[in-house]
């Protein structure tokens, strides 16, 4: 049983002839690996003699031009056995061995990940370059706490409130009494006893009360007003209190008035 696997495994003459030309087309592209595994083929005792001695003498000079890297990744200058390589986009080794890989010559990119890191190098790996050492270097990577939120603490005042409410009351109170103590004159106007002024004391009474509580209403309005935008400068240039990160700290800020 054994023999009958080992024959089935041998190249026939024409796989041999076959590997042969195939060896020599791929060294000529300049594609080393490939070359080299046809010509491991040809190169076999189960080929013509002919055939093996070329393919022996070519596998030799295949190897001596062929290529190849060691690849060493470093966390905070420490070897790493635990790294996934990347060549051109293609996982190339699952972990790292220490020992050279035979690669194409040619511009190349290697992606090493150690943990969570990843670093990248872009070669030009030249014919017959051995055991170049191509060198990742990591640092322990370090959880950075994000800060926490910043406060301020600021009560709204409440005397600026009101005054700016007292305002809004008294220059709605004018606008109001105003109005109908201008309609009541001109009702007021249009009766006969205007013309001799005779007409009823309380109606004339009734018109300038409108218009005193008016013109008051306005000054008192426009007073707060005054004082109400005093108090907001004062409460917006006032210094607050600020906790960041568990600790208290006093800001001034300048005002925007």
């Amino acid at each position: 049983m054994l023999f009958a696997v080992t024959a089935l495994a041998a190249p026939t003459v024409e796989q041999c002839v076959a590997a042969s030309t195939a060896a020599q087309r791929e060294q000529k592209n300049g594609s080393y690996l490939a070359a080299k595994r046809q010509l491991q083929v040809c190169a076999s005792p189960q080929c013509p003699a002919v055939v093996q001695n070329d393919c022996t003498k070519w596998l030799a000079e295949v190897l001596a031009s062929m290529p190849s890297l060691v690849v060493v990744a470093r966390v905070d200058g420490v070897d790493q056995r635990q790294a996934r390589v990347l060549l051109d986009g293609h996982l190339w080794q699952a972990e790292l061995s220490g020992r050279p890989e035979d690669i194409e010559p040619g511009a190349h990119e290697l992606t090493v990940t150690v943990g969570t890191q990843t670093r990248l190098q872009r070669l030009l790996i030249n014919v017959g370059e051995k055991n170049r050492l191509v060198v990742f270097d990591f640092a322990t990577t370090v959880q950075v706490e994000e800060p926490a939120p910043t406060r301020i603490s600021r009560s709204v005042p409440v005397l600026p409130l009101i005054l700016s409410g007292v305002a809004v009351a008294g220059v709605a109170t004018f606008s109001v009494l105003g109005l109908t103590g201008r309609a009541s004159l001109d009702a007021l106007l249009k009766q006969e006893c205007a013309a001799t002024k005779s007409c009823n004391p309380s109606q004339v009474a009734d018109v300038q009360r409108r218009f005193l509580i008016a013109d008051v209403s306005l000054g008192v309005g426009v007073v707060s007003a005054l004082f109400a935008a005093w108090q907001w400068w004062a409460w917006a240039s006032a210094p607050v209190t600020v906790s960041f990160d568990g600790q208290r700290t006093t800001v001034v800020f300048t005002s925007a008035f």
